[in-house]
């Protein structure tokens, strides 16, 4: 059963990897968040980028060094599992920790225990700060994955 929302907002692009999502998403033990994957890639690349889910960085490389779609799933997968595992299945908490990284769940641990978009807000300045940037991530990135992506337990 398709999970996605009833605009359909996949694009053929992402929908052509769907057996790639699954296979990677099974060997995981993740199934269940299949069309999840999916609708990460299309936040990340809409299927216009080898680096479908743009996990180069997940894996300590430059953004955009993964050259191969099939290996940027498997990879984009295995970190998204890492994440929902750490996260103890919240959703939420594991998808923004996709967009900042794992540590992003230590940091809620710290400050509340509750994802919530107050606190990613917070991490996202007090990361950029220490890092002397002027932004860090996308504070907005679980709205943004679900605008793809609808489940009946919302």
């Amino acid at each position: 059963m398709s999970l996605f929302n009833s605009d359909k907002k996949i694009s053929p692009a992402v929908e052509h990897y769907r057996p790639v999502f699954q296979k990677y998403a099974d060997q995981n033990q993740i199934g269940q968040y299949t069309d999840l994957l999916m609708a990460v890639a299309m936040q990340e690349s809409k299927g216009h980028s080898p680096d479908i889910m743009q996990s180069s960085e997940s894996i300590g490389l430059p953004r955009n060094t993964i050259k191969n779609p099939d290996y940027s799933i498997k990879v984009g997968t295995k970190y998204f599992k890492k994440a929902i595992d750490k996260s103890n299945g919240n959703v939420h908490l594991a998808l923004q920790s996709y967009n900042y990284g794992t540590g992003f769940i230590d940091y809620v641990k710290h400050h509340g225990g509750a994802y919530s978009r107050t606190i990613a807000e917070q991490f996202a300045r007090s990361q950029a700060s220490a890092r002397g940037w002027t932004s860090y991530g996308d504070p907005l990135y679980v709205d943004h994955v679900l605008r793809y992506y609808h489940t009946e337990k919302q």
